[in-house]
């Protein structure tokens, strides 16, 4: 399992408006950090199906098919859909205010990361910093509904 940790930088004035709040309303919170993981596992699934690639074309043969691969610093390719299935919401942490998005895929820290032969093809840090805006609506919205 390969995990990435964020925070989002700039929002400490609105994260401790909104943990003070949510003190009150654990549920309400806990809302919020569930659509806010959903917006971002949601572009990184996106990212991986639908992104343009740009790499070489290559043809594999199990089945055999012609294959775009992504170029570096793009997402992954879709292939199978395994990556893109295999990203997955932690609730665990949900009461103590934390969420994780992981993927499952064994290859997934190689992807984004890069490895010995390949740069990196982000896709979780990646989907992180395009939702950044849509999160900080999720919160926005959460804390409004907390506010009340």
């Amino acid at each position: 399992m390969f995990e990435v940790e964020a925070r989002v930088l700039g929002a400490d004035a609105l994260a401790r408006a909104f943990e003070a709040k949510a003190l009150r309303s654990p549920a309400a919170a806990a809302v919020a950090l569930e659509e806010a993981a959903q917006i971002v596992a949601a572009e990184a699934q996106r990212s991986v199906i639908d992104g343009p690639k740009t790499g070489r074309v290559y043809t594999k043969y199990v089945p055999r098919r012609d294959h775009q691969a992504s170029a570096p610093g793009e997402p992954p390719a879709n292939d199978t859909g395994n990556l893109a299935a295999n990203i997955i919401i932690d609730r665990a942490e949900v009461g103590s205010g934390r969420i994780r998005i992981s993927s499952l895929a064994a290859y997934s820290k190689v992807l984004e990361l890069g490895g010995r032969f390949m740069a990196p093809r982000p896709f979780l840090r990646r989907a992180l910093m395009v939702s950044r805006r849509a999160v900080a609506q999720a919160f926005a919205l959460a804390y409004r509904r907390l506010a009340r």
